[in-house]
């Protein structure tokens, strides 16, 4: 299942580059989880190494607009960070998934293992 991965940012926030790439990182381990089970994750904070010490880089609905595209090619969308998440851009990932009738899972434990790893 391609499962879309959704996880506060933060530079909406005014978070550091060093706080936006900690949770960069938090992504990529959750998308490690979800390859371990068997399933194909979109990491869209994967784009912080394309955004990070770019000069002309969009503002952030620009970014949001460009990953969020991606959510029409997954099945399902997972909010990484719950319940604690509060962010405008993954609660308008959420909203889209709803909308389109995906599952949305906050819980790893709630998506089954297809011929995980």
């Amino acid at each position: 299942m391609k499962i879309y991965v959704a996880h506060t940012y933060g530079r909406r926030h005014g978070l550091s580059e060093q706080e936006c790439e900690l949770n960069a990182f938090k992504s990529i381990e959750v998308g490690r989880k979800l390859i371990l089970k068997g399933h194909n994750p979109f990491v869209p904070n994967l784009w912080h190494f394309i955004h990070t010490g770019w000069s002309q880089s969009p503002d952030e609905d620009v970014w949001l607009s460009l990953v969020s595209e991606w959510i029409y090619s997954c099945d399902a969308l997972f909010v990484a960070n719950a319940p604690s998440w509060d962010d405008s851009g993954v609660h308008r990932e959420v909203e889209m998934a709803k909308r389109m009738g995906m599952p949305i899972y906050y819980n790893i434990d709630d998506i089954e293992v297809k011929n995980g790893l």
